[in-house]
């Protein structure tokens, strides 16, 4: 009886192991597949904080945007600053490469993508409602330490 147990026990051991084996390989070896969907689900929501941004500051004012920006961090845990057309910073703090982002936002409305060891950075090209061109670079945590970070705050 106890053998028969014991074998019951560590086939599903086994079987465990193996199918967390394959699920890490299959997940390792699609690593384009993962970024786009980040990309893709991430892309929207940065579209609507460019957009908030820079009705912020055009209706209200640099007051009013600097608000916004440390609301957004302190509810998503987004870094951003708000750039003008030409690169030049109008309001928050980002890191050296997320500055460097800020130009290669696409004229088409498709925000530009890096991604860091902690950190995933994007930039968005927006209009604002007094027909000035703005760009919106965030700065988001990833990885498991990211995500650390976001339930631990």
């Amino acid at each position: 009886m106890r053998s028969l147990f014991l074998k019951i026990f560590l086939w599903f051991w086994v079987t465990m192991v193996l199918v967390g084996g394959a699920l890490i390989i299959t997940w390792g070896l699609q690593p384009e597949v993962i970024v786009s969907r980040w990309r893709g689900a991430t892309s929207d929501a940065l579209a609507l904080y460019a957009q908030s941004a820079a009705e912020e500051l055009d209706r209200y004012g640099i007051v009013a945007l600097n608000n916004y920006l440390q609301r957004l961090d302190a509810s998503s845990h987004l870094k951003a600053a708000l750039f003008d057309e030409h690169g030049k910073p109008i309001a928050g703090e980002v890191s050296e490469t997320a500055r460097m982002l800020a130009p290669h936002a696409g004229v088409n409305g498709e925000p530009a993508f890096t991604i860091e060891k902690d950190n995933a950075v994007a930039a968005q090209r927006t209009l604002g409602p007094s027909g000035r061109v703005y760009i919106l670079v965030a700065e988001m945590p990833r990885g498991p330490m990211g995500a650390y970070r976001l339930l631990a705050s």
